[in-house]
């Protein structure tokens, strides 16, 4: 189920990288969405510092918040594509890096079923993270949430400024598994599910390079 709501996902924000909490915050659009027993909030905002993506999972009892650089939607939305139309043996752990932050996606299993971990960290904030369910039914919940993701990018760019459009300051590295070299990608175009599931016996694009260093996570 899902809905667009007015009051926003609130809380545990803290400041950090494209944005944070702070009284100076205009919010711009706002989604919700419930997956079992969990709702998920996404509060596009904007302070002086730039725009943000706020994603709040709350529960009856946790609320937790992550926050996305503006830069970083689009990629968000492509690893959630790949999680969604991947088959199960080749799902894998994946690293983003996006400005001074690094999220951690991992596939998990427990009695309920399968779910994605979302995990920001930073040196500004506390390690954060979000629990995506995968759905009753086959990735019901993985893509109900790359829906909402979808909106808010397509949306995103009602926002954007002229001189943002052509330029994009953030350095955007994203990685396989745990041990595998970054892949540093410095164009403005959103990765392939191919460049996101990178098989390291071919040569990469042009526009890609592997990095000579790993983050152990």
């Amino acid at each position: 189920m899902e809905g667009n709501s007015g009051g926003g996902g609130g809380g545990g924000g803290g400041s950090s990288g494209g944005g944070g909490g702070g009284g100076a915050d205009v919010e711009l659009l706002c989604k919700t969405l419930q997956v079992e027993h969990k709702l998920f909030y996404f509060d596009l905002k904007e302070n002086p510092r730039g725009r943000y993506l706020k994603i709040s999972e709350k529960t009856s009892a946790t609320r937790s918040t992550i926050i996305v650089p503006f830069s970083g939607i689009s990629w968000f939305l492509d690893l959630f594509n790949y999680y969604v139309n991947s088959e199960d043996q080749e799902l894998f752990s994946k690293e983003l890096q996006l400005d001074t932050k690094v999220f951690y996606f991992d596939i998990g299993e427990n009695r309920r079923g399968r779910f994605l971990k979302v995990s920001e960290a930073s040196v500004s904030r506390n390690r954060s993270t979000i629990i995506v369910p995968a759905g009753s039914s086959r990735d019901e919940g993985w893509a109900a949430f790359r829906n909402i993701l979808a909106e808010i990018n397509e949306a995103s760019r009602l926002f954007l400024l002229p001189n943002q459009q052509n330029s994009e300051s953030s350095e955007r590295l994203l990685s396989d598994d745990v041990g595998a070299g970054f892949i540093s990608g410095h164009n403005t175009q959103p990765a392939t599910s191919s460049e996101l599931n990178v098989d390291r016996s071919v040569d990469l694009p042009a526009q890609m390079k592997l990095g000579t260093w790993g983050s152990p996570k």
